[in-house]
């Protein structure tokens, strides 16, 4: 190369270095002799190696180059200095110094390969004049020349890849800019794979029931898919569960959560707490992270919403303990009463005495009685839907008309237009229901049957009193009423637990539904039911609206 320059290049070189002691670059240098970059570059080396001349890089990787102190001037040099291509030429990321002109001084082989650019035809060239740099990429150079450096990738070929991915980091320096280029082919590759998994995970996540997500070792969401729809992602990452729910419920979600913490053992466990749409049922499943020296970084968890599996689990075994007690009734209460009408008739086919049917009827009677409670029991709990504007004093007379009443008496203590907001159906059970209870179980004679008998249907041989009264009246509170009657009250019946529990009895004969069949109801309107003692010595039973109920706000 130095032999097909010409011949004063040498000369002019040292001439120019013996006229100043000032150090200069090899741009300063190709622009004082006017010579071509890569023929300077090639007789500065030599002249180094010569010990003519000296140099060193300065700021972000510039060599400059100046004449050596006169008692050392002319002495061949026994160990050559090292120069930039010795520390990056094998380097396999590309590394390319611009001066403060944006001129080519310096480009390894790697940042040839990645830009097709020979070093010796590109230095000294403006970069803004090289058609194979981008737009974008000589935009990122002049930034950076003004102190903002960015990085930049764009797709060019590579290797083998003819749509590889190279990343530009360009930065500032004090003689200018300094580039590394690198081949993220791989990187990006892996990347994208990555982005396509996980919106294919998330894809999989909509519409079930499954939230998945990870969290650091203070416990904050650093990736959550498929959250909860009363929280918004966003709101999610890099926050704990006591930063999003109240501490009673963030306490029972992060509990399993520190456990997998302490011990780096897995947990799996089912967690019910409140969020601002209601309670909700996880079955939820953590487990440790660990970094690739097994070091644990965070947790891993999955978490299946079976709130709707348990409220499904609880109504049907709330059904099956119902179904439970209705079998009961029927398969035991039924069979008293039947053996005595099947006893008394074959008593009456013997001997024809009247008093074997009265007691036959009597047990058929009762068993009816039993059937129509069994059979009204269910439908007891189900919401007071289609309600209308009922007169209470028609509703009480009808129901008193369906009850077997004998010589009982109703009073009804109320105006004709005065009215309930009410299922007319439902009422009429409500209404029946206490009337039955009142009539069967009101008598005062203290030598009745009906004083050893239940609040509820006592046995069917049971003489009932045929004096009692039952009262129907408007309570002070506007949509409030009573019931009661002038018999022998709850203060006289020895018993323990609430009239209103299903299964509620003091006798062998009693179901136990009666009343708790009018609870159902008057919970079913948004009714309170308190069951005292009458000022008449009888029960008494008042109803109110719930306030509660009805304005749940």
């Amino acid at each position: 190369m130095v032999d097909d320059s010409p011949p004063d290049v040498r000369e002019r070189l040292l001439s120019l270095f013996e006229e100043s002691s000032v150090p200069y670059t090899v741009s300063e240098v190709v622009d004082r002799l006017d010579v071509d970059r890569s023929v300077a570059a090639s007789f500065l080396s030599r002249l180094v190696d010569q010990g003519r001349l000296e140099t060193k890089v300065v700021g972000a990787d510039t060599p400059v180059w100046w004449a050596p102190s006169p008692d050392t001037a002319g002495t061949e040099r026994s160990t050559p200095v090292p120069t930039l291509d010795d520390a990056l030429g094998g380097v396999d990321a590309g590394v390319v110094v611009f001066d403060e002109r944006l001129r080519f001084s310096y480009l390894n082989d790697a940042a040839g390969t990645f830009l097709s650019l020979p070093p010796s035809s590109v230095v000294g060239r403006d970069a803004r004049d090289v058609d194979t740099l981008s737009g974008g990429l000589v935009d990122a150079l002049e930034s950076a020349l003004a102190g903002d450096g960015r990085v930049v990738r764009e797709s060019r070929p590579v290797g083998d890849l003819e749509a590889g991915w190279v990343e530009y980091d360009v930065s500032p320096s004090p003689a200018g800019v300094t580039m590394v280029v690198d081949d993220v082919s791989e990187q990006r590759r892996l990347e994208r794979e990555l982005r396509t998994e996980t919106e294919q995970f998330r894809t999989a996540l909509q519409n079930s029931p499954l939230v998945a997500f990870r969290l650091d070792t203070d416990l904050r969401y650093t990736w959550i898919g498929n959250s909860h729809e009363d929280f918004d992602e966003s709101a999610v990452l890099g926050k704990r569960d006591d930063d999003l729910l109240p501490p009673e419920a963030a306490e029972v979600v992060m509990t399993p959560k520190r456990t997998v913490l302490e011990t780096g053992e897995g947990v799996r466990e089912e967690v019910t707490y409140d969020v601002p749409s209601g309670e909700v049922t996880y079955d939820l499943t953590v487990e440790p992270l660990r970094d690739e020296t097994g070091t644990l970084v965070g947790l891993t968890a999955a978490a299946l919403d079976v709130t709707e599996q348990k409220q499904h689990e609880r109504q049907l075994r709330e059904q099956n303990e119902r179904l439970d007690r209705l079998t009961e009734v029927l398969s035991h209460d039924l069979r008293g009463p039947l053996s005595v009408a099947t006893g008394r008739l074959r008593l009456f086919g013997m001997d024809s005495n009247p008093q074997h049917l009265d007691a036959a009827r009597r047990a058929h009677e009762r068993m009816s009685a039993l059937i129509d409670d069994v059979l009204t029991a269910p439908d007891s709990h189900e919401a007071a839907d289609e309600t209308t504007t009922v007169s209470l004093a028609r509703a009480a007379q009808e129901a008193w008309d369906h009850v077997e009443t004998a010589d009982a008496a109703l009073c009804v203590d109320v105006d004709a237009d005065h009215t309930v907001e009410a299922n007319e159906s439902k009422l009429h059970q409500l209404f029946e229901n206490l009337f039955r209870n009142s009539v069967e179980h009101g008598s005062t004679d203290p030598h009745s049957q009906a004083r050893e008998d239940s609040v509820e249907h006592g046995s069917p041989d049971a003489e009932r009193d045929t004096g009692v009264t039952v009262r129907v009246g408007p309570l002070a509170d506007p949509d409030g009423f009573f019931v009661a009657d002038d018999g022998r009250g709850f203060s006289l019946v020895p018993a323990a637990g609430d009239v209103f529990d299903d299964g509620y009895s003091t006798s062998e004969g009693g179901t136990g539904l009666g009343l708790g069949i009018v609870r159902d109801v008057a919970m079913a309107h948004g009714w309170t039911v308190r069951a005292v003692d009458a000022a008449e010595g009888g029960a008494r039973f008042e109803f109110r609206l719930d306030a509660d109920a009805a304005d749940p706000d």
